[in-house]
C-alpha cells in the first residue's frame, strides 16, 4: 500500500518543517547544542505517556513545547504548527475546510515574523499520530535527524484498516539494522500476521530520525516489558509493578502513582519511561516522584469519578482497542477479585463494625473502532472474555451493556434481533445486549434501576460512541463534567448530530 500525501497535507508537511527548524536553529544559535526532541509512538498508551513526560519536565521548570493536554491531545502535522505558533482553531464543526485554509494561511505569514529565544531547559514532546500505513513518512520528512529519542509505548491492531496484509518488506530492509536482535526475529517470523508487523513497522521507521529508543519488548504487547539503548546499548527492562493502598500503583518497589486513577498493571511500563528520561536528562529525583504523586492524565484515561446514589464510575470514555480493552477487563477482575476476597475474610472473621457490602458492577463497552477486516475476530475475542467473565464474578456483575453496530456483527445467526432500543445478539449460544447509541443506554439508568454502590466500567472508542454522554450522566456533581473528554461547543454539536 503506497499512501500519497494529498496536496493540503504537502502544505502541512512544509510548514512544520519549517517551523520545527526555526526553532531548533534558534536553539542552536543561542545555545550551541541541539533542542531536545522526543517523539513518542505506538498504538496504545501514547498520549498519557506524552502528558506524563510534558508534567515531568515542567516540574523541573522547562519550558516544554508540547501538544499534549488534559482536554486534548494533538497528533497531527497541523498539531505541529499549532504548538509552535501557540495558536489552537478547532477544525471540528461546520466549515472545518474554511478554519483550516484559515489557519494555514495564518501560520505562513506569521512564519516570516515569529522568533524564539528559549531558556537552555527547553524541550519539544510530541505524539505521533497514525492512521495509515507510510504516513510515518510525513514526520520522517519534517523532524530529519533532530529528534533525541522516540518512544514507542504499545503494538497492536488498533488503526488496522489503513494498513495492507502483505508486509512491507522494503521498509523492513531500510531500518533492520537499527533494531534489537529479538525484534528482527519478530519482524521475520513467517508465523506472525503480515498486518500485525507492518503496524509495527509504521512505528519503528522513525527510528530513522534517532539513535536514542524506548521501545516495547514485543509485539501485541501488554506485559511490562521494555527495551532501551539510551546509553548506547541495548538493555532489557522487566518493569515490576504491584498495588498500593486504594489499588494505586508501586513500580520497581520505589516509585508510587497516584490513586486518583485506576489503572491496570500494564502501565507500570509508561511510568518507568519517565524514570528512564528523568535519569537520561538527569532531572531531579524529587520531581520525578512529584510528577507521580500528583499526575494529570488526558480526559478519558481511567479517571475514578463519583456517580449518584454513592456509585463509582471508572471513565475510560476515550478510547479502546483489542489489547486496552482486554487490560481493562484484566482490571475489572483484578478489582472484583479483591472485593471477592475481602467478603471471604469478614466471612470468616466477622466484625459488626465492617459489614460485608460488596458493590454490583455495571460493565458498559463501546465497540472498537478502526480495525478493517480484523473486528470481527477482535470483537469475538471479547464475547469469550466476557462470556468468562461472566461465569466466574456472576454473583458480583449486575449488567453487562455492549454499544456499538460492530458487535451486531458477531451475532452466530447474522439476524441480531431488536425490540425497541436494544438489540440482542447471540453468540456461543449465549445472549448480549446491545444498545446502538449511548444516550439509549442512559434512558435505561435511572434512579430506580441504577444500584446504590454501584461500580461502572466505561470503555469506549472515540466518535460514533461517546461514551462520555454515560459518564454525564451518572455523575454526582455537574462540575465533574470537566473531568471527561470532548469538552467544548464544536464537540456538542459533533455528539448531537450523531446522537
Amino acid at each position: 500500500m503506497i499512501t500519497r500525501a494529498p496536496r493540503s497535507t504537502k502544505v502541512l508537511i512544509w510548514l512544520a518543517k519549517k517551523y520545527i527548524n526555526k526553532i531548533s536553529n534558534s536553539y542552536y544559535k543561542k545555545h550551541d547544542q541541539k533542542l531536545p526532541i522526543i517523539l513518542v509512538a505506538g498504538t496504545a498508551g501514547k498520549s498519557s505517556t506524552t502528558f506524563l513526560i510534558k508534567q515531568l519536565f515542567q516540574n523541573n521548570s522547562w519550558e516544554v513545547f508540547s501538544g499534549a493536554s488534559q482536554e486534548s491531545c494533538l497528533n497531527s502535522l497541523s498539531g505541529i504548527v499549532m504548538v509552535l505558533t501557540n495558536n489552537y482553531p478547532s477544525f471540528e464543526g461546520n466549515l472545518a475546510g474554511v478554519k483550516k485554509a484559515k489557519f494555514v494561511l495564518t501560520s505562513l505569514l506569521k512564519l516570516f515574523t515569529i522568533s524564539y529565544d528559549l531558556p537552555k531547559e527547553s524541550i519539544f514532546v510530541y505524539e505521533v499520530g497514525f492512521n495509515e500505513q507510510n504516513e510515518a513518512n510525513y514526520f520522517l520528512e519534517v523532524f530529519s535527524s533532530l529528534v533525541s529519542e522516540l518512544i514507542i509505548t504499545n503494538l497492536t491492531y488498533e488503526h488496522s484498516e489503513g494498513f495492507a496484509r502483505q508486509f512491507d518488506q522494503n521498509s523492513y530492509d531500510q531500518i533492520k539494522l537499527k533494531l534489537p536482535v529479538n525484534w528482527r526475529k519478530i519482524f521475520e517470523n513467517s508465523k506472525l500476521d503480515p498486518l500485525l508487523k507492518n503496524i509495527a513497522l509504521e512505528q519503528f521507521k522513525l527510528a530513522k530520525l534517532t539513535k536514542k529508543i524506548i521501545i516495547p519488548d514485543d509485539i501485541g504487547n501488554i506485559k511490562n516489558s521494555l527495551q532501551s539503548n539510551l546509553t548506547g546499548t541495548y538493555k532489557n527492562h522487566k518493569v515490576i509493578t504491584k498495588r498500593g493502598p486504594n489499588f494505586s500503583l508501586l513500580i520497581e518497589n520505589k516509585f508510587a502513582f497516584s490513586d486518583e486513577y485506576l489503572l491496570p498493571i500494564t502501565f507500570g511500563k509508561y511510568i518507568y519511561i519517565l524514570a528512564l528520561l528523568s535519569s537520561q536528562y538527569e532531572l531531579n529525583p524529587k520531581n520525578l516522584i512529584k510528577t507521580l504523586k500528583q499526575p494529570q492524565l488526558p480526559n478519558g484515561r481511567f479517571g475514578i469519578l463519583q456517580g449518584q446514589f454513592k456509585t463509582t464510575i471508572i471513565d475510560s470514555t476515550y478510547n479502546s482497542d483489542p489489547s486496552s480493552l482486554i487490560g481493562y477487563l484484566e482490571l475489572f477482575k483484578e478489582v472484583v477479585t479483591s472485593f471477592k476476597n475481602w467478603e471471604e475474610y469478614i466471612s470468616k472473621n466477622p466484625d459488626p463494625n465492617n459489614p460485608i457490602n460488596s458493590p454490583k458492577h455495571y460493565l458498559i463497552l463501546g465497540e472498537m473502532r478502526e480495525l478493517g477486516d480484523t473486528s470481527i475476530e477482535a470483537h469475538s475475542k471479547i464475547l469469550v472474555e466476557l462470556m468468562e467473565i461472566g461465569k466466574q464474578y456472576r454473583d458480583y456483575i449486575q449488567e453487562i451493556i455492549l454499544i456499538g453496530r460492530e458487535w451486531l456483527k458477531c451475532d452466530q445467526n447474522k439476524i441480531p434481533k431488536t425490540h425497541g432500543d436494544i438489540n440482542y445478539i447471540t453468540f456461543n449460544n449465549q445472549i448480549f445486549k446491545v444498545y446502538l447509541r449511548s444516550g439509549d443506554v442512559n434512558k435505561t439508568l435511572t434512579p430506580d434501576t441504577v444500584r446504590p454502590h454501584s461500580w461502572f466500567w466505561l470503555k469506549g472508542s472515540q466518535n460514533t460512541i461517546f461514551l462520555e454522554i454515560t459518564a454525564q450522566h451518572l455523575l454526582q456533581n455537574p462540575k465533574d463534567q470537566s473531568r471527561l473528554c470532548r469538552r467544548g461547543e464544536d464537540w456538542d454539536q459533533i455528539r448531537e448530530e450523531w446522537s
